[in-house]
């Protein structure tokens, strides 16, 4: 199911297969304006200014440090994945992984 910050402004699908990630905007049945162009991807250790400019303008508090942000990006039990606006990290997804189990969890 689409997450909607507004009914009158399209949706992001996001879709994983096979590893592959895609993103595509459909539009709602009151939307009439075409989504911004965005790319979802693996965040690299490159983006770690801009995950920890993100944390920092959207959690006033309880925010994940710099130093966790360093370790997910690197964690073989972590996948980091961004949502990249012209070239900008718009948004960010952190799924974690139990050890020796198929099973992921939210990030705290």
């Amino acid at each position: 199911m689409p997450l909607r910050a507004n009914r009158n402004q399209p949706s992001l699908i996001i879709a994983v297969h096979n590893g592959n990630t895609t993103a595509r905007a459909m539009r709602t049945h009151r939307g009439h304006k075409s989504a911004p162009s965005v790319r979802i991807r693996k965040a690299v250790p490159g983006d770690l200014d801009a995950l920890d400019a993100l944390e920092h303008r959207v959690f006033a508090t309880d925010h994940l440090s710099r130093r966790s942000l360093r370790h997910f990006l690197s964690s073989p039990t972590a996948a980091v994945i961004v949502a990249d606006h012209d070239g900008a990290v718009a948004g960010t997804a952190i799924v974690l992984f139990r050890p020796r189990s198929a099973v992921a969890r939210r990030s705290p």
